[in-house]
C-alpha cells in the first residue's frame, strides 16, 4: 500500500488544521449581539464518532433517511424527521471513507483498501471487493456505477451490481500531500474529481475516458512543503458551473462544458465550499470566512473573528452562512456582510461540513453526536 504524504509533515499539517504555514493561535471569541436563535429540534449520540487518524467521516442524505458510518465499523441508518433508528450493523471493516451512496445502495471504504456495498432499505450486504490502496473520500454511485478514489491515486468505476472493476484513472501523486483526497462528484454523465497535483480531472462516468483536465494550481513554492497544492475538497456544481478550491492554490469558477475558466482567486482552500444565487463562501488557510461574488470573484466580504478556528467547511442555510470549529462551536454568520449572528456549544470538535436541508440543519460532532437544528431570526418570531 503506497504511503501518499510524508507522514510526519501530514500529521503536522492535520493537527494545525492547515490554519497557515506559521505557528498561529487561535482567535478568542468575542462577545456579539445575537440576531437568532439555534433551537435542538432533536440530537442522537450515534456512537459514530470519526476524526482518529485524519478520518473525517461524513454522514450522507439521501430521501427521508441519514446514513453514518464510525471508524468503528458500525453504519446506522436514520430518520431524517425524528432521529430515530432504523437499522444498524456492524461491517467488520476499520471504516475510513463514508457514507457515500447511489442506485439504492451506501458504500463505506477502509484503511485497508475494502469496498463495501449495502442496501439502503436494510443495511443487507450486497458485496465487497479490495481497491489498491486506502480510501478516505467517500464512494458514490450513479447509473449503475460506484466511483472511488484511493489514495495511492486511482479513481475507479465499479458496477454496483456485482463490484467488478468497469474503468480506472490514474491522478499524479506528489511524493509531499495533505492527507485526505477529494470526493468525486456525478454530474450530467461525468465524475469530476480534483487531485494531489491541484488538477481538475472529468472522465466519463460508463468508460472512464477523460472528458477535460485543467490546472486549478500550479506548484511555485521553494519547498516540498510550500509546493503542496491539493484539491482534497468536492467541486460544488450550481447552474452547470464548477466552483472548486485548492489548498496553496486558487478558488475558481469553470464552465462544466468546455473547462472555460470564468474566474479564479489566489486563495488557499482545504475545506468544503458553499454556493447560493449570489456568491461563493470560502474558508481558507488561516480560518477567514470569504464570500465571493458568484458571477466574478470579487471580495463581498471577510469576516476574521475566527482565524485558525474553523475544523469544517461552510454550509447556507437560507440567508445564513454555518460552520464548526475545533472546540464544538456552531458558528451562523450573515450571508450578506459576514457579521455574527448566532453561536451555539456542540460539545465537541466539528469537523464535517454541516448540511442543510430545507428548515433543518445537520450537524455531527467528533465524539458522534448527531444534531438536526433550526436557526430562527428573532424577527421571525415577532
Amino acid at each position: 500500500m503506497q504511503s501518499r504524504s510524508v507522514y510526519l509533515a501530514a500529521a503536522l499539517l492535520w493537527l494545525s488544521g492547515c490554519a497557515n504555514d506559521t505557528t498561529e493561535e487561535p482567535a478568542e471569541l468575542t462577545p456579539f449581539q445575537p440576531e437568532a436563535k439555534i433551537k435542538v429540534i432533536w440530537q442522537k449520540n450515534t456512537g459514530s464518532g470519526s476524526g482518529q487518524d485524519g478520518v473525517v467521516l461524513r454522514p450522507w442524505f439521501s430521501g427521508t433517511a441519514i446514513y453514518i458510518a464510525g471508524d468503528d465499523g458500525k453504519l446506522m441508518a436514520l430518520d431524517k424527521e425524528s432521529g430515530k433508528t432504523l437499522w444498524k450493523i456492524d461491517t467488520d471493516m476499520k471504516i475510513s471513507a463514508g457514507v457515500g451512496g447511489g442506485s439504492s445502495m451506501v458504500f463505506v471504504g477502509s484503511g485497508d483498501g475494502q469496498l463495501a456495498a449495502y442496501w439502503q432499505r436494510n443495511g443487507e450486504k450486497v458485496w465487497q471487493t479490495n481497491l489498491s490502496s486506502e480510501i478516505l473520500a467517500p464512494p458514490i454511485a450513479e447509473m449503475g456505477i460506484v466511483v472511488a478514489r484511493t489514495t495511492d491515486g486511482n479513481l475507479q468505476g465499479f458496477s454496483t451490481a456485482t463490484g467488478d472493476r468497469v474503468w480506472a484513472y490514474r491522478f499524479t501523486v506528489p511524493s509531499l500531500s495533505l492527507r485526505g483526497t477529494a470526493t468525486p462528484v456525478i454530474y450530467a454523465g461525468g465524475v469530476l474529481c480534483g487531485g494531489d497535483d491541484g488538477r481538475l480531472t472529468v472522465v466519463k462516468l460508463d468508460t472512464g475516458q477523460v472528458l477535460w483536465d485543467l490546472p486549478v494550481a500550479v506548484t511555485t513554492g521553494a519547498s516540498e512543503l510550500a509546493r503542496i497544492i491539493d484539491i482534497d475538497i468536492p467541486v460544488v456544481i450550481d447552474r452547470r458551473t464548477v466552483f472548486v478550491g485548492a489548498y496553496q492554490g486558487r478558488v475558481a469558477a469553470i464552465e462544466g462544458s468546455n473547462s472555460k475558466v470564468i474566474w479564479a482567486r489566489e486563495k488557499s482552500v482545504y475545506l468544503p465550499l458553499a454556493v447560493d444565487d449570489y456568491n461563493v463562501y470560502v474558508v481558507d488557510n488561516r480560518s477567514f470566512v470569504w464570500a465571493l461574488n458568484r458571477f466574478s470573484g470579487a471580495t463581498v466580504w471577510e469576516q476574521e473573528a475566527l482565524r485558525a478556528r474553523p475544523a469544517s467547511g461552510v454550509a447556507v442555510y437560507k440567508d445564513a452562512v454555518v460552520l464548526g470549529d475545533f472546540e464544538g462551536e456552531l458558528h451562523v454568520l450573515d450571508a450578506s456582510d459576514g457579521r455574527m449572528i448566532a453561536r451555539k456549544d456542540l460539545g465537541s470538535r466539528i469537523n464535517v461540513q454541516p448540511y442543510a436541508d430545507g428548515d433543518r440543519i445537520y450537524v455531527i460532532n467528533e465524539s458522534g453526536k448527531l444534531y438536526a437544528l433550526k436557526i430562527e431570526r428573532f424577527s421571525e418570531n415577532g
